[in-house]
């Protein structure tokens, strides 16, 4: 019964193959890249063809008149007409494409294209530092920290990796604390699973913040503790839809963070104990939406 489950598969690939075989036409690559696609709704990119390359077609088109299937070392892709003119046979030299003819080719990477923007809600969880600082002055962590994030990334199809850029916004208020800072996050994605539908990320990268802020009700002044931070993350991220102009994103990230320049805070209107936060770490799990542009 499994043989007979991919029947229609196997009768595609091969009237396909049938079609080069007995009813095909050449051409050769007008644009200046022409992209080679895996499948007939052109959202898997298998790479580039450079202008001039001469390649051998099929002749029935699909997708309402826009593609035509072409050989790739043997297998089946699929190329835009509006890519390629057609001209007559001048020899009998294959024209069909392989592999190396494009997937390794150093095709100028397009920066103002294949660009995202992901809009992010984080739940954040604050580790021991900041329980202990808590713990000290007598107040409770009370409810997660406010912590969105605006991320600006560059994702080429064809490409296993990806940089970002953005803000990130967090703010805990607590009845005795406060703590909040603006943040410049810097983040490298590399892509070891990339699926029509869904990609799975590793990512890496840094933060930091010139206005890190502190605040506790016991100083005798009302002004804020003020200091920089500075530090790294690293995480596993699921994107949805990751090629449409709207996709959905979700991931889990641990953060490590150097604090300095903040006066200790007080704890304690008695004793007047103070205590000096050095370090924050925490575990964050995020959900939000991209838009491509």
């Amino acid at each position: 019964m499994g043989l007979f489950k991919f029947l229609p598969t196997l009768i595609l690939a091969s009237s396909l193959l049938i079609n080069f075989a007995l009813a095909a036409q050449y051409a050769h690559v007008k644009a200046e890249k022409a992209i080679i696609y895996a499948d007939q709704e052109l959202t898997s990119p298998l790479g580039f063809a450079a202008r001039g390359k001469k390649i051998r077609v099929g002749e029935i088109p699909r997708k309402y008149g826009t593609i035509l299937p072409v050989l790739v070392s043997g297998k089946v892709a699929w190329i835009k007409i509006e890519d390629i003119q057609f001209s007559e046979l001048e020899s009998k030299q294959s024209f069909t494409l392989l592999e190396h003819d494009f997937a390794q080719a150093e095709e100028r990477d397009e920066l103002n294209k294949n660009n995202h923007l992901t809009l992010t809600n984080n739940v954040f969880i604050l580790g021991d530092e900041w329980e202990e600082l808590s713990k000290a002055a007598g107040d409770t962590r009370g409810t997660r920290p406010q912590f969105y994030s605006l991320l600006f990334d560059h994702r080429n199809p064809s490409k296993r990796y990806t940089f970002g850029v953005g803000l990130s916004y967090i703010n805990q208020k607590q009845e005795i604390l406060l703590m909040k800072a603006l943040l410049v996050d810097a983040l490298v994605f590399w892509s070891p699973l990339k699926f029509k539908y869904i990609t799975v990320d590793l990512f890496g990268g840094v933060f930091m913040s010139m206005d890190f802020k502190l605040k506790c009700l016991y100083n005798e002044t009302d002004q804020d503790e003020r200091g920089e931070m500075y530090g790294t993350q690293a995480g596993l991220q699921f994107k949805y839809f990751p090629y449409h102009k709207f996709g959905i994103v979700n991931g889990l990230s641990f953060h490590r963070a150097h604090i300095r320049n903040v006066a200790p805070v007080k704890v304690s209107m008695e004793s007047g104990d103070t205590k000096t936060l050095k370090s924050l770490t925490g575990t964050n799990y995020y959900l939000g939406i991209s838009y491509k542009f």
